[in-house]
């Protein structure tokens, strides 16, 4: 066959834009494709018909038959990334449906600035043509990161997005796609832990989103989901297998922390009690948590629950009551004549910003905490809000106050001795944005600057002059 060309398209007779056309998208198909050279191109006749197709494509090779250098060497070449990949999932099957692919994690979310593409999406081959450069059908979205090349026979070659959306076939390699690659990243974990973990690093918050967005397929992503918590290092992660290990059946319940950053949460006074009873809490700093959360409700029928619930119920052993009966007879406390009428104040200047004050009955070293009343929307919502950028008013709290800190009985004997002393006021307002402060929901920090002046004023006053000593005649 014989094609002419108009003028207009006379580049599409050069060499090297041909070849650019089959290495684009027929480098695979199964017959050599050949170019021949003019005579004012070479001089070589050896070199006049040249084959620059490569014919025999990896992905169509048996995975038992191909190295990892071969696969790094392929990553490269489809990626231009300089880091060979983190994994390589390569299937080979043709019932139910056919399928050819070879699909790639690479080290980075960021990668090399030589990299070509400019969007997602695996390459779809059909029979040897490339159809499709950026399919962003074959996997969920939230497995965007994910390059590589899919071929089948059972696709037909006019394929569109459309076409792919509504074809059986199509449905059926995404589905088969998808579990491979859940799997070889459980293998990843099990066998490699240290680059189970640099994945997780990288794209453990895509993985958090296809649990929140995903309900068909979240159950099979809950092994692949790592966490901080209170017993790890801030490098190291557990699982909720892990987790739920070292609980034990004693512990009803997975508990869980959201802040804006691990030391943040690590500060934060709902951590007094799991300290103090060696319990392990999960500590959820990626914005999507709070996504997280809300879709996954239990795990191997625990529930998860954030610690800053005011209806959370924490188990205490006979043991543990006895330590801290012991513990508090050693420790002042304020009495119960100061209690009353410090409570009183604490509801009269916040006013509705709470809706109750109580004694804690889990704070140790802090003097106080909020906690969200059983109904309210919780912290989970209220991060949600944040992250989209949308306004959002501090729901009323009920304020815990620990009556054997320092702050607490120094505060409680003021009320009883100064009630007006100023100084109360600002010390009940900076405690309690204190803890906005903490829990990452404060809408104005820097508005406590001049509430913290006034406070750091009067605690470095001088103390009044010592009055001279007076004589036996009054003089």
């Amino acid at each position: 066959m014989i094609v002419e060309l108009d003028e207009q398209a006379g580049e599409f007779a050069q060499r090297w834009r041909l070849e650019q056309i089959v290495l684009r998208h027929s480098d695979f198909v199964g017959f050599p494709i050949t170019i021949t050279s003019s005579a004012q191109e070479t001089k070589d006749s050896d070199l006049q018909d040249r084959v620059i197709n490569r014919q025999t494509p990896l992905w169509r090779q048996q995975p038992s038959g191909v190295d990892q250098e071969t696969y790094d060497e392929f990553y490269k070449h489809l990626t231009q990334d300089l880091d060979p990949p983190l994994l390589a999932s390569h299937m080979v099957v043709d019932i139910p449906v056919d399928i050819r692919s070879v699909l790639y994690v690479p080290a980075r979310r960021q990668r090399s600035a030589l990299d070509p593409r400019a969007d997602y999406g695996l390459r779809l081959y059909a029979r040897g043509v490339l159809i499709q450069p950026n399919n962003k059908d074959l996997l969920p979205d939230y497995l965007r990161f994910v390059e590589g090349i899919v071929e089948s026979e059972d696709l037909p070659l006019n394929v569109s997005r459309e076409t792919v959306q509504r074809n059986p076939a199509a449905r059926r390699i995404q589905r088969a796609l998808l579990g491979k690659l859940v799997r070889d990243l459980k293998d990843l974990a099990q066998s490699e832990p240290a680059k189970y973990a640099q994945f997780w690093s990288e794209f453990g918050a895509f993985i958090k989103e296809g649990v929140a967005t995903d309900a068909a397929t979240k159950h099979d992503l809950l092994p692949l989901l790592r966490f901080h918590s209170s017993k790890t290092a801030d490098d190291e992660w557990v699982s909720l297998a892990e987790y739920v290990e070292r609980a034990g059946e004693d512990q009803p319940d997975i508990y869980y922390l959201l802040g804006e950053d691990l030391e943040t949460i690590a500060r934060s006074p709902h951590l007094d009690y799991f300290r103090a009873h060696d319990a392990e809490v999960l500590m959820l700093i990626d914005p999507i948590d709070s996504f997280l959360v809300a879709a996954l409700s239990e795990y191997e029928d625990k529930a998860l629950r954030n610690i800053d619930d005011a209806s959370l119920e924490l188990p205490e052993t006979e043991a543990q009551k006895e330590q801290e009966t012991e513990d508090e007879g050693d420790v002042l406390t304020v009495p119960d004549d100061q209690f009353g009428p410090l409570v009183a104040r604490l509801m009269t200047t916040l006013g509705q910003r709470v809706t109750q004050v109580r004694e804690s009955r889990v704070l140790r070293e802090h003097p106080c905490r909020l906690v969200t009343p059983e109904g309210q929307p919780g912290r989970e919502m209220l991060y949600v809000y944040k992250l989209l950028n949308q306004e959002y008013e501090i729901p009323a709290k009920i304020l815990e106050i620990n009556r054997r800190h320092a702050l607490i009985r120094n505060l409680a004997q003021m009320v009883a001795q100064r009630a007006s002393d100023p100084v109360i006021e600002a010390t009940i307002e900076q405690m309690y944005e204190n803890q906005l402060l903490i829990e990452g929901l404060h809408p104005n920090p820097s508005a406590m600057v001049p509430r913290l002046q006034r406070l750091m004023e009067a605690a470095t006053q001088p103390p009044p002059p010592p009055q001279p000593p007076t004589t036996q005649d009054g003089s």
